[in-house]
């Protein structure tokens, strides 16, 4: 019986030394793969002793697939799982990695840094200095987020001009660039986008002077102009005629006659004891085109009375407001000078 109880025993050495054995040869041969040094320090540790190994496993088709690729400096751990987590090392230095996609801790921003196609991401979110601040990117050329403001994101619509404006196009927001001094915004309405407009100021287009008289009987011409073509190129343009003469003192009566084209208004002139004065105004508005609405107003005064008298009517014009217009006075006596003129002005109206 003893003998049976010492072979038992013999048998259960070899079994364990046995196992032992095989479990050391199957984790040398892992590692071995990988081209890894296996060491069996005293207790149940084992560990690689090169600081560089790769776990590989077979795919569908039977090929070697390399599953886990570990490499770093020496006594350096790259990478630790630690109850499930995944900790990376905390390394100084841009670790001169250009492939995509790798991972690293900036230990000296205290950063997690991704890499992709063009360089180092980021993937802090980062602190803004103040309220009202967004992220983009104010300085030229691609690079790492920036605080921008309001101002400053406005700017990327176009120039950062003093006096640009920002309106909304029908493909987006665009700028207007300043207009130039003395223009001023105008709008053309839903569906178009505003613009700078040049407000249309009274200009003086003639003046005449000097004394003109008419000639025995018969309609004479005292002063002439002709209205440049298209002057009242648009509606509400208009023009306004101003004239002043005397009639003498006649036996007869006078006439004076003030013309805008073919239209014309007559104005008859009485009998005086002495010499008078007479003042004429007209005003021509372009209402559509070729049509005019005229306004015609005449005062004269007798230096024996000293009586005012006035003469006003409105008329429509049907010009052709794309040719040049002739505007005329002319006076009709029965003697030399019987009317005399001796000033024209002729000015067109501020829009």
């Amino acid at each position: 019986m003893d003998d049976v109880r010492r072979e038992l025993a013999a048998l259960r050495r070899r079994m364990r030394l046995q196992a032992v054995l095989g479990i050391g040869f199957l984790v040398a041969a892992i590692f071995a793969m990988g081209g890894a040094d296996v060491v069996a320090t005293t207790g149940v540790h084992l560990f690689v002793e090169s600081d560089a190994y790769k776990v590989k496993s077979q795919d569908a088709s039977s090929a070697m697939q390399e599953r886990l690729v570990v490499t770093g400096g020496v006594n350096t751990a790259r990478v630790k799982i630690l109850n499930g987590n995944i900790v990376l090392a905390s390394q100084s230095a841009d670790p001169g990695i250009t492939d995509a996609g790798t991972l690293w801790y900036d230990s000296t921003a205290g950063i997690l840094k991704f890499r992709d196609a063009s360089g180092w991401i980021s993937t802090k979110t980062p602190t803004l200095s103040a309220t009202s601040r967004v992220l983009g990117r104010k300085s030229s050329g691609g690079g790492d987020a920036e605080e921008c403001t309001l101002s400053d994101v406005l700017d990327f619509v176009g120039s950062a001009a003093q006096g640009d404006l920002l309106y909304r196009s029908s493909s987006g927001w665009t700028r207007l660039a300043a207009g130039t001094s003395g223009q001023f915004l105008k709008t053309q309405g839903s569906g178009a986008n505003p613009t700078w407009g040049t407000p249309s100021s009274s200009h003086v287009l003639n003046v005449q002077a000097g004394l003109v008289g008419t000639v025995g009987s018969g309609e004479d011409t005292l002063y002439t102009y002709d209205l440049p073509a298209n002057t009242l190129d648009a509606n509400n343009k208009g023009v306004r005629i101003t004239a002043k003469g005397e009639f003498a003192n006649t036996t007869s009566n006078t006439t004076l006659k003030l013309y805008f084209g073919t239209a014309s208004t007559t104005v008859t002139l009485p009998k005086t004891v002495s010499a008078a004065s007479w003042e004429a105004e007209w005003i021509v508005i372009r209402t559509a085109v070729n049509t005019q609405i005229a306004y015609w107003r005449v005062h004269y005064t007798s230096a024996a009375s000293d009586a005012v008298k006035r003469y006003a009517t409105a008329t429509l014009p049907t010009q052709d407001d794309g040719a040049a217009i002739t505007v005329k006075v002319t006076g009709e006596g029965t003697s030399n000078n019987d009317i005399t003129a001796d000033f024209l002005f002729v000015e067109k109206l501020a829009q």
